[in-house]
């Protein structure tokens, strides 16, 4: 293919922020052919599931040398256009940007935040070429990207670089930064600060610090933090090559303990992954194919091995209490317990289902979490390890060193080799059993501890209607949980509605009947139940020995 003379050139404008629409065009040059293909991603990297962003665009309209070309839709991502004799084209349309998450775009009368994975149309057969980026931005806005601004562009190297970088446009965009390990780090606050950023930097800097102890070396000179501080309560992060996209709330509440950690800990997680996926990348991604569905087997890596580090990183450095420590390690196994998933689907296919429902609820039970099982599975290799005088940090520096340089992906059977390297004979036994089989993870969870400063026991539940009738109700009053064992189970339904408990509302419910009547509204049917009570639902916690 002959190459463009000039780099292909977005521009982005928005006409009315209240509105939630960017203008985006893009021109190209392009070599003579027949016809070109037009592609929106579907997906975007971090998040293993089909979004559809072209749900989101309209009005796409085409023009070859001055001329309009009607683009021939071919499937719900995807545009053909003629274009026998056309030197250039200029591509304009709109993309709805309205939904405030780690991965996706939201524009209004504060600022602009995009994910270049959601709306920007590339040109099958050029995406390997240097682009720009033109931001007709309102005035005194401040720019927060990975990407270097200037003179109101930002420019890549290629189009995956460009939609690995998302960007934050605000006047009120709050900066800091630190330099450590030969790398500047950057911190971008959207929102209010509501507790000491000072205190903030220095955590950063001990969990940084633990995490570069790991690999010997941070991989960028340069790393953007983008924090969404948000007034509403949620929770969510998305790791990108040299930055990390953060949306938490309610920022009142960031003053507390109890959420302050939370923010901790996704801020680790996500620089975790500035080596474990951004870089040590599964050979399905390399490079990532945003137009379709892209199967691994090896989400017990990409985000099992990433959620334990996380949090132990954040203990290693003293972040954390060993108390916190352990609190979070509880929490992961409660979940894991809870889930009658972990009978049915071993963590290889509940990585492939990602693509299916991975991240959303589904037939209960029906899968496991790559994140959870992922994390403890990678706890008790750890501890087999430890019992060799090693540790999972040795797989990690392996994993570093040989895949590390992103021009090779490592296979789920090159991480078998990396473990059996290590571990010995008892490496096919962990991953015929908790890799590629559904075996429970209990009873030699319990053997390893016995080596260890740490043990499981069992705490009964303080919520008296988890406890005596074996349901989790979300604030709703909708059971959303019920433990088999119970009663409950032979007479209620997921997604009930509690109405009584004893002709008293749940939350005043005491437990002190060995039957109890709980009435229900079942999808518009109101419904009455005797219902024997027990001791269900215990949580299993961590704990020292």
């Amino acid at each position: 293919m002959k190459e463009s003379k000039i780099m292909p050139q977005y521009s982005i404008s928005c006409t009315h922020a209240n509105a939630h629409f960017l203008q985006i065009s893009l021109c190209l040059e392009i070599s003579p052919s027949d016809e070109i293909t037009l592609i929106l991603p579907s997906w975007r990297p971090g998040r293993y599931e089909i979004a559809d962003y072209a749900k989101n665009l309209r009005g796409l309209k085409a023009y070859g040398d001055d001329r309009e070309i009607i683009p021939k839709k071919i499937s719900k991502n995807k545009w053909i256009l003629k274009t026998s004799g056309i030197s250039s084209i200029e591509l304009t349309y709109e993309y709805y940007a309205f939904e405030m998450t780690a991965g996706t775009s939201w524009v209004d009368d504060e600022q602009w935040y995009i994910n270049f994975i959601n709306c920007m149309l590339w040109v099958d057969g050029y995406t390997h070429l240097p682009v720009s980026v033109k931001l007709n931005l309102p005035d005194h806005y401040k720019v927060a990207c990975a990407l270097e601004f200037k003179n109101n562009c930002i420019s890549a190297t290629n189009y995956q670089e460009l939609v690995d970088s998302p960007l934050f446009a605000s006047k009120n965009l709050k900066h800091f930064s630190f330099y450590q390990f030969g790398t500047t780090f950057h911190l971008w606050i959207q929102g209010n600060i509501n507790f000491s950023i000072d205190d903030f930097i220095e955590d950063i800097q001990k969990y940084t610090a633990a995490q570069v102890g790991l690999f010997g070396e941070f991989p960028a000179e340069n790393y953007h933090y983008l924090f969404q501080f948000l007034p509403y309560k949620y929770y969510h992060g998305v790791e990108h090559k040299n930055s990390t996209v953060i949306t938490i709330g309610p920022d009142k509440d960031l003053s507390k303990r109890s959420l302050y950690k939370e923010l901790l800990g996704v801020s680790s997680h996500e620089l975790f992954h500035a080596w474990n996926v951004t870089r040590i990348r599964p050979k399905e991604m390399l490079p990532y194919d945003f137009s379709e569905e892209t199967y691994t087997q090896t989400g017990l890596i990409t985000e099992g091995l990433t959620t334990f580090y996380g949090d132990l990183m954040l203990f290693r450095s003293g972040v954390f209490s060993e108390e916190e420590y352990l609190e979070e390690l509880s929490k992961m196994l409660q979940r894991h317990l809870y889930n009658s998933g972990r009978h049915f689907s071993s963590l290889v296919d509940s990585s492939l289902d990602l693509w299916l429902d991975g991240y959303k609820p589904s037939a209960p039970g029906r899968k496991v979490s790559i994140y959870t099982k992922g994390a403890l599975i990678a706890w008790i290799l750890d501890l087999k390890l430890k019992q060799k005088g090693l540790s999972l940090d040795n797989v990690m520096q392996e994993l570093w060193e040989k895949f590390g340089d992103q021009k090779s992906g490592y296979s789920l059977d090159d991480y078998f080799e990396i473990v059996h390297a290590f571990l010995g004979k008892d490496t096919e036994h962990y991953f015929d059993n908790y890799v590629h089989g559904t075996v429970p993870i209990e009873k030699e969870l319990n053997l390893l501890l016995q080596d260890s400063p740490y043990k499981i026991s069992w705490k009964k539940n303080e919520n008296t209607v988890e406890k005596t009738l074996g349901i989790k109700l979300d604030k709703g009053g909708n059971i959303i949980l019920i433990d088999p064992n119970a009663d409950a189970f032979q007479k209620l339904s997921i997604k009930d509605k509690v109405l009584a408990i004893d002709q008293i509302a749940t939350k005043n419910y005491q437990g002190n009947s060995s039957v109890v009547e709980i009435k229900i509204d079942r999808f518009g049917r109101k419904l009455s139940f005797n219902i024997e009570t027990g001791d269900y639902l215990q949580k299993p916690i961590v704990v020292r020995a």
